[in-house]
């Protein structure tokens, strides 16, 4: 279905420009959902719930510990338009940030992260909203660490809550990943996390009689930092990462590098470097499995082969942060933020980049040819 870019995982950065320009590469360009936002918010952390996509907003723009919120976008059948995707938002305001939402086997109950509980919100109830303090929290301090917070949640193949977090100064490496286990533990699978910035699995494989799934995982400061001397302006490189989940436990195999992105994200833009951040599972017709990631402050995103780690396809995002994204039946929608904006002297901006900034904190979506979602995993709290 794609074209492909040959031995891209083991490529060096020049080679892997010049096989850009030599081969054909499938594009795809994105297209706004919503032309205005909220004033004052940007989206983050979608997750979808039911037939409704959710965006956990974890601060304003212009306060970064005021309150967060998080909206549910009704995406009614048959919505599409030449406008995008027909869109009815509520929102909910919350008395303190909220880094992620993950849906429930239950209609009206959803996790709620807090900065290192979970909780869950009943939106049945008026009284359960508003306040996280007098939401139900249904698992133990997942680290008592006061530096580190929950980035990225969602739900497992198992029902269990899954969480990675990360360090508030963004370079130490404190954070891990792992799931919440049904007495409300922590398990930690992956230490040593500096950003842990997006997860998603496989359908299931066998070897060698055991069952599993792979797991394709992303922090957002994998790999090395280039830096020529003191004055010099660091790049930072990803790696995206793949585990095999065994399904007869929580061990997960020895990590492999899926694809080293250092072609792709390794490099400055006006003076901001780009990062592999948040993505998603696809599949073709054939059940083939690809990741779709986004690229923070890079404006597009790319269609990554889980079994081989070619990067298969590009997307394009008219947006210069782009920070995950999630399947709204056969569309995905892509979420982008405003942070930092405010500091960024855009006179300096090229033009293009001034237009990309412009753009931040809409909702973009897409719809690729011959790869779709699947139904979300759900938390299993019982009806």
């Amino acid at each position: 279905m794609f074209s492909n870019l040959a031995s891209t995982a083991r490529s060096s950065r020049p080679s892997v420009v010049n096989q850009m320009r030599e081969l054909t590469v499938k594009v795809y360009e994105t297209y706004p959902v919503l032309r205005k936002r909220p004033e004052g918010y940007h989206f983050e952390s979608p997750a979808v719930v039911g037939n409704k996509i959710c965006w956990s907003q974890i601060h304003r723009t212009s306060e970064p510990k005021s309150p967060g919120a998080f909206h549910w976008l009704e995406i009614p059948e048959g919505g599409f338009s030449s406008e995008g995707l027909d869109l009815e938002v509520t929102t909910i305001p919350f008395d303190e940030p909220v880094p992620g939402i993950i849906p429930t086997d239950h209609p009206s109950k959803a996790v709620v992260a807090k900065e290192r509980t979970l909780h869950l919100l009943d939106l049945d109830d008026p009284a359960s909203v508003g306040s996280i303090s007098t939401i139900p929290q249904i698992c133990k301090v997942v680290d008592s660490n006061p530096e580190v917070r929950i980035n990225d949640c969602q739900a497992g193949f198992d029902g269990l809550p899954y969480v990675g977090t990360m360090a508030y100064d963004c370079d130490t490496p404190l954070g891990k990943w792992g799931r919440i286990s049904p007495d409300g533990e922590f398990d930690a699978l992956i230490e040593g996390v500096t950003i842990s910035n997006g997860f998603d699995w496989t359908e299931v494989y066998e070897r060698a009689g055991r069952a599993f799934r792979y797991l394709i995982y992303v922090d957002s400061k994998s790999g090395r930092v280039d830096q020529e001397d003191d004055v010099a302006e660091k790049t930072e490189s990803n790696e995206i990462w793949r585990f095999r989940h065994y399904l007869d436990g929580k061990r997960l195999s020895r990590k492999e590098v899926l694809v080293n992105m250092s072609g792709y994200v390794s490099r400055q833009v006006d003076g901001c470097p780009v990062v592999a951040d948040g993505g998603k599972m696809a599949f073709n017709s054939q059940g083939h499995p690809f990741y779709i990631d986004v690229e923070y402050n890079g404006g597009g995103g790319h269609v990554i082969d889980v079994l081989t780690g070619d990067v298969a396809a590009k997307i394009v995002i008219p947006a210069a942060k782009p920070t995950s994204c999630c399947w709204a039946g056969d569309y995905m929608i892509f979420t982008t933020t405003r942070e930092g904006l405010n500091e960024v002297d855009q006179a300096l901006l090229s033009p293009d980049m001034r237009e990309k900034y412009n753009n931040s904190g809409h909702l973009y979506w897409c719809k690729f040819d011959d790869l779709h979602g699947r139904t979300p995993f759900k938390v299993k709290i019982g009806t």
